[in-house]
């Protein structure tokens, strides 16, 4: 099952400080859809004392049902074991509300076992509660009640948490506008490898917000998340490269990376990609196709 609430939104980075070509000038980064998630696996077991004993076990056996399709026996024994105080059964509990797996679809119900266990201190759940308040998803919309759970779960170090936290900081919604903080979240959830976050922190080098621009940093972490698959980094850094920013300029792996931008239906790169294609000889065009194939099949 999914993991994160649906929240899509994105905003606008102009290449700053650089002499712009306008039809490959201004860098979308685009962010991706949030859903609830449940407990990391890994963790499980350790948020379970011996006094929880048999409610794990009845988690436990939910999770079999729920891996099996058995939502209607899964939500049950998720309720038991939630009502008996557990925490990552209260989380999962709420997600099959969330979702209405084994359960009627119920906002309400969804945000109230996410409370319980938020309450307790589960990351996840301080995540989940602030991603409903976030997107006003079945709730009243409250920024501010998002700010402090986002908040909670990030300092417990869960990076979704951080990401998001980083981008209201960013936007300015919700909270005073701060590039430093927006800085400081951003690279808490790059260094665990989230490569929107990666993507983020890269682009705020590049523009100067936050920290001293630095194109080499910018184009350190937009590889990071380039490497990942994420398409407005592959634009990013294929722009990077033909205007020779933090790398010597390269018609070439310019091309290779707005092509791999450009098959994931970013529109923007396709655009660029098109623009370089009327300054390539066909040799170059040919090694850019060669890298794109080559790094398609890593």
């Amino acid at each position: 099952m999914s993991g994160k609430v649906f929240l899509l939104s994105c905003f606008l980075f102009w290449l700053s400080g650089c002499s712009t070509t306008p039809e490959i000038g201004n860098v979308v980064i685009s962010y991706e859809e949030a859903v609830p998630k449940y407990t990391d696996k890994a963790n499980e077991l350790e948020l379970v004392t011996h006094k929880d004993k048999n409610a794990t076990e009845i988690f436990k056996q939910a999770k079999t049902n729920c891996e099996l399709g058995n939502f209607e026996l899964a939500a049950r024994d998720y309720k038991e074991a939630a009502i008996q105080g557990l925490a990552i059964a209260q989380n999962h509990l709420g997600l099959m509300y969330f979702e209405g797996k084994g359960v009627t679809q119920d906002f309400i119900k969804a945000r109230k076992w996410f409370r319980e266990a938020a309450h307790q201190g589960l990351p996840e759940a301080q995540y989940n509660l602030a991603l409903m308040y976030h997107t006003g998803k079945g709730i009243y919309k409250d920024l501010a009640v998002a700010l402090r759970w986002y908040s909670k779960a990030a300092k417990r170090h869960d990076a979704d948490a951080q990401y998001w936290l980083g981008f209201m900081y960013y936007t300015g919604k919700g909270v005073t506008q701060n590039f430093v903080l927006a800085e400081k979240w951003f690279r808490k959830a790059a260094e665990q490898d989230m490569p929107k976050a990666q993507s983020g922190l890269g682009q705020l080098y590049y523009a100067g917000k936050g920290v001293e621009r630095d194109c080499s940093l910018a184009i350190y972490w937009i590889r990071k998340a380039a490497n990942q698959g994420r398409a407005d980094a592959q634009k990013n850094i294929g722009m990077m490269y033909y205007k020779g920013e933090g790398v010597k300029k390269n018609m070439v792996i310019a091309y290779q990376w707005l092509t791999l931008a450009s098959k994931q239906g970013d529109k923007e790169a396709n655009k660029g990609r098109n623009f370089l294609i009327k300054r390539m000889s066909s040799e170059q065009v040919a090694q850019g196709n060669r890298l794109v194939k080559e790094w398609s099949i890593k």
